[in-house]
């Protein structure tokens, strides 16, 4: 139906759901819930991405997308380098159609068959040529063409 559920840690908000607390304490005093929690304001994803930097991500039906939670490499895509709790617009993404999450970067398959990706880039994960960390999203370079 659309809607978006996360579970586990929830210390910078990955659960989306408004907190950074939860029902339960896991490892290391760590806030947490062990069911499903539903996502503040999302009920018409498409497709859902989870970073292993405690952030995720969903296209929405619109061809938006919004993230929560961790953003201290830009992770959110939201220009900012703040946490938040709630679902923020990823700035500039439109018209995508599926969106995938490394362990602290972000990308977005664009319905015209582009893709841009965000978030930490130190092992020039961006496919930008670069190595600088983005808070918004970067077109990727084209592969050049063999043959």
């Amino acid at each position: 139906g659309g809607a978006v559920a996360c579970w586990g840690a929830n210390s910078t908000g990955q659960l989306g759901d408004g907190t950074n607390t939860g029902p339960h304490t896991c490892l290391s005093n760590v806030p947490c819930s062990s069911s499903p929690v539903n996502v503040s304001g999302i009920n018409n994803a498409t497709t859902v991405a989870s970073g292993g930097n405690g952030f995720a991500c969903a296209v929405l039906m619109t061809g938006s997308a919004a993230c929560w939670g961790s953003n201290a490499h830009g992770d959110l895509g939201n220009g900012t380098n703040a946490d938040s709790t709630t679902p923020v617009p990823v700035s500039t993404l439109a018209n995508g159609s599926v969106i995938s999450s490394g362990g602290v970067h972000a990308c977005g398959l664009l319905a015209s068959g582009t893709v841009a990706c965000w978030g930490w880039n130190y092992w020039g994960q961006l496919g930008d040529a670069a190595t600088t960390d983005s808070n918004v999203p970067v077109s990727v370079l084209a592969l050049p063409r063999v043959g």
